[in-house]
C-alpha cells in the first residue's frame, strides 16, 4: 500500500483453528471475544483502532487486487471531517454452486439500501457520531447502522469498483436454509420488529397461503387446493425476485425463483432456530 499508514485488527469469535496464530505471525493485532454479536466485536475492532478510516471486512471475504487503487481513487477528496458509508455488494467466487449463482451472485444487481458489514468503509467521523453497530442485535446490525446514518444525513453509497470476493455462501440446501433462518432471528425478535420488517411479513403470509391451502384439500379431499396454493406461493416468489434483483434474473427466473421460495421458507424457520450462527461454509 505504498507510503499509506495502515493498521490490520483482527477480532475473533471463539475461532478454533490456527486464524489467531497466523494472523499474529503477519504483525496483526487480535483481539478475541467469544460472546460478543457481531456488531460488538465490529465496535471493538473499532476501538482498538487509531485509523480515520474503518473497513470492515469478514474473515471469507476476499479483496481484488484492483481494490486498494480504487480506493485511493474515492477518497481523493476525502478530508479528517468527512462522513460517508461505503462498500460494495461482494462477488461469489468463480467455482460458485447452484445458490451462489443463482442468489448470492445476483445481490450485485439489488436495490438494497444499506451496505453490508461484511465489506463496509466508513470514515471514523461517521461511525462515531451514530455510536457505531448496535450491540444488542444478533443480525441485521448493518441494515441497523446505515438507517441511523440516514438520519444523520451521512451520505451512503455503494462503489461497484471496489471488487470483493465473498468465499463464505452456503453451498448445500440445509446449510442456504440455516443461514437465512439464523438471519431472520432478529425480524422475530420482538412485535414490533415483525411489524416493520417486509421480508417476515411476506415469508409468514407465504407460508400462510400453502397451509390455508393444505388444509382445504384435506377438507375438500381434493389436490385442487393446495396445487393452486403452491402454484400462488411460486409466483409470489417469482415477483420478489424481480423486485429484489430486477432484469440481472431474466436467465435464471426459475432457478432464482426456487431460491427465493426457499429463502422465504428459511425465514420462518427463524422461529426454530438457536441463537448460534451457522457455520458459513460447507465441507
Amino acid at each position: 500500500m505504498g507510503n499509506h499508514r495502515y493498521e490490520i485488527i483482527i477480532c475473533d469469535n471463539g475461532s478454533q483453528d490456527k486464524t489467531t496464530s497466523i494472523a499474529r505471525s503477519f504483525g496483526a493485532k487480535v483481539y478475541p471475544d467469544p460472546i460478543a454479536t457481531i456488531g460488538g466485536l465490529r465496535n471493538l475492532g473499532a476501538r482498538m483502532s487509531t485509523a480515520p478510516l474503518l473497513v470492515f471486512l469478514d474473515a471469507d471475504v476476499a479483496l481484488d487486487n484492483s481494490w486498494w487503487g480504487e480506493l485511493r481513487k474515492i477518497l481523493v477528496s476525502w478530508t479528517v471531517n468527512s462522513t460517508f458509508i461505503t462498500g460494495s455488494p461482494c462477488s461469489t467466487p468463480k467455482d460458485s454452486g447452484f445458490y451462489e449463482r443463482n442468489w448470492f451472485s445476483k445481490f450485485k444487481h439489488s436495490n438494497s439500501n444499506y451496505i453490508n458489514s461484511g465489506h463496509l468503509i466508513v470514515t471514523r467521523c461517521a461511525f462515531d457520531s451514530i455510536n457505531g453497530f448496535d450491540e444488542a442485535l444478533k443480525t441485521a446490525e448493518d441494515y441497523d447502522l446505515c438507517q441511523r446514518a440516514k438520519k444523520r444525513a451521512i451520505s451512503i453509497f455503494s462503489s461497484d469498483t471496489l471488487k470483493a470476493y465473498h468465499n463464505g455462501y452456503p453451498k448445500k440446501l440445509i446449510d442456504f436454509v440455516s443461514r437465512e433462518s439464523w438471519h431472520g432471528k432478529q425480524d422475530i425478535s420482538s412485535l414490533s420488529s415483525f411489524l416493520h420488517s417486509k421480508t417476515a411479513l411476506i415469508s409468514f403470509a407465504n407460508l400462510a397461503i400453502v397451509i390455508v391451502a393444505a388444509l382445504l384439500s384435506l377438507l375438500l379431499e381434493s389436490w385442487q387446493p393446495i396445487l393452486s396454493g403452491i402454484l400462488i406461493s411460486f409466483i409470489l416468489a417469482m415477483l420478489l425476485s424481480y423486485l429484489k434483483f430486477g432484469k440481472s434474473v431474466n436467465k435464471t427466473i426459475l432457478q432464482t425463483t426456487l431460491c427465493c421460495e426457499l429463502y422465504l421458507f428459511g425465514r420462518v424457520g427463524s422461529i426454530f432456530t438457536t441463537r448460534s450462527r451457522p457455520k458459513a461454509r460447507s465441507k
